[in-house]
């Protein structure tokens, strides 16, 4: 039997290319990176991964599959493992569109908000997606970027994403 994968990185579709080819350079061997369709679930055993990371993923999902997706990651990961995740923050689209003197601001606010394609995406403020991950059996902290102990998480994680003037990110841990 192969041995158990340690990280998991999930992606949408589109995304999922240019991260793997980014993975497959880093210092983890590609052998212990895994990719898959985390709502479908993966044919894995249970509590597997010590690792696992969602960049700008959760909020392309509709709210159904961000249910599916959590309950996935908690089960794969190993008692101790580590999840962390960054959206973009919805508060902050809000207080940009309240703040606006913008007669036509409507508009923009329909720009703004995080979607793909033409699905109903999620979109989170920072007490919804705690409650989400609370909710799928996480210990959760606020998060930043860079913050994470183990430095695998530095390899995969950018500034640019995890910008706090527009995204929410946490650090989660299974018991």
């Amino acid at each position: 039997m192969a041995p158990l994968a340690r990280v998991l990185r999930y992606t949408i579709s589109a995304d999922a290319k240019r991260w793997r080819a980014r993975l497959d350079h880093l210092a983890t061997p590609a052998s212990n990176v895994l990719y898959g369709d985390i709502v479908k679930g993966l044919s894995l055993p249970n509590a597997c991964i010590e690792r696992a990371y969602a960049c700008h993923v959760l909020n392309m999902l509709i709210p159904k599959e961000v249910e599916k997706a959590l309950a996935e990651t908690f089960r794969l990961l190993q008692s101790g493992g580590v999840f962390r995740c960054v959206v973009p923050n919805v508060a902050s689209v809000i207080e940009r569109y309240q703040s606006s003197g913008d007669p036509l601001r409507c508009f923009q606010l329909v720009n703004a908000l995080p979607r793909y394609g033409n699905k109903p995406t999620a979109h989170f403020d920072a007490r919804g997606l705690r409650f989400c991950l609370e909710n799928a059996g996480f210990h959760v902290r606020s998060a930043q970027f860079g913050d994470a102990d183990d430095r695998l998480f530095s390899l995969v994680e950018e500034p640019g994403p995890w910008d706090p003037s527009w995204t929410i990110g946490f650090h989660c841990h299974k018991p």
